[in-house]
């Protein structure tokens, strides 16, 4: 059975909801951790750190736009991690004031003081865990213990858990899920998107660094062969985990699907990921109509694929989008571009 259609809107499954944008906004590229499945495209440990006011600034001509064509944001921050912005809170509160803002939410590896998350979720609608176990064994105790605090505080449905299914680690992985499933968390398993090496055309695995395995591909390569690459990684035991533990809860965040057969379901983004639903080449997609991603310099593209550039919202060499595109690529990765409306 195929997918014929994605939409986050159950009143219409194949018009977009025309009263929002979600924009993926990745604030910087500096991170406290160095997973070898994540290129220096989305992380370092040297580049600039913005300010809460350079967020502002931004932030309103975001608003500016949105209410220009009587839309509401969708906000999805990550990074790097977010949360090595000083004060980052204070730009959420922020945020919450602007007529535009319909919801907050940010992805955090986990790593920040409790206390700073509890005054986030002052002004957030979700506030997204991860959990990376390479080289982070002795940390995962008190992330766990994290996590069950703020979901204790404010239920399933503003708090979740994503575990990163990495190479090797399985047994942790496991025992991890089982400990935040027995506390009620929401507990999604997310499958690693490996690097690829250049020079000999194999994955990095778990461990492996820059000096060591010479120079990265872009995410291209792998999506020119994807299924080849994901079974070079992941061992049989480790992929069978994937396909069985993708019975996510879905939100209203997530999508409606529409089948060849006729029938619909409400699906979770990384259910549709793990099982292989997310070629949407040649598909009519409404990204830059419903969804923007913004990149750590200000480099505005339609989505996180980064299909077409729009400019630079931090230098104002924006041209907004006013229609939808024909996908490209053969795989979406990332929740936010699976979310945006698109149809066969």
């Amino acid at each position: 059975m195929k997918l014929k259609a994605v939409s986050g809107t159950m009143a219409n499954m194949i018009r977009p909801r025309s009263s929002y944008i979600e924009i993926l906004w990745r604030l910087l590229i500096r991170c406290n951790y160095d997973c070898s499945y994540c290129s220096s495209e989305y992380h370092d440990t040297t580049s600039e750190i913005p300010t809460v006011e350079h967020l502002i600034t931004q932030a309103n001509k975001l608003d500016a736009y949105a209410h220009s064509i009587n839309k509401q944001i969708y906000y999805d921050f990550t990074g790097g991690e977010p949360f090595i912005v000083k004060n980052l809170p204070d730009f959420f509160e922020y945020l919450s004031t602007l007529p535009t803002t319909a919801s907050v939410s940010v992805m955090t590896n986990t790593s920040a003081p409790v206390k700073v998350y509890h005054r986030a979720m002052n002004f957030l609608n979700d506030l997204n865990f991860s959990i990376h176990f390479e080289n982070n064994h002795s940390t995962v105790n008190e992330k766990v213990e994290k996590i069950i605090e703020m979901h204790q505080a404010y239920g399933p449905e503003r708090v979740k858990a994503n575990l990163m299914i990495e190479a090797g680690e399985l047994d942790l992985v496991k025992q991890t899920g089982q400990r935040l499933a027995d506390a009620g968390v929401n507990t999604i398993y997310k499958i690693v998107n490996p690097q690829i090496k250049t020079d000999t055309i194999t994955v990095v695995r778990p461990n492996e660094k820059a000096s060591q395995v010479g120079l990265y591909s872009s995410k291209d390569l792998l999506l020119a062969n994807y299924d080849f690459y994901i079974n070079q990684y992941y061992t049989e035991e480790e992929l069978k985990f994937v396909r069985d533990n993708t019975n996510f809860k879905a939100t209203d965040k997530d999508v409606t699907s529409i089948w060849s057969d006729g029938s619909v379901s409400k699906n979770h983004c990384t259910e549709l990921v793990n099982n292989g639903y997310t070629n949407f080449k040649d598909w009519t997609c409404f990204a830059g109509i419903n969804g923007l991603h913004i990149r750590p310099d200000g480099d505005t593209y339609i989505a996180l694929c980064n299909q077409d550039y729009l400019g630079n919202l931090y230098k104002d060499t924006v041209v907004w989008p006013t229609k939808p595109v024909t996908c490209r690529l053969n795989r979406c990765m990332h929740v936010t571009d699976i979310r945006i409306p698109k149809y066969q």
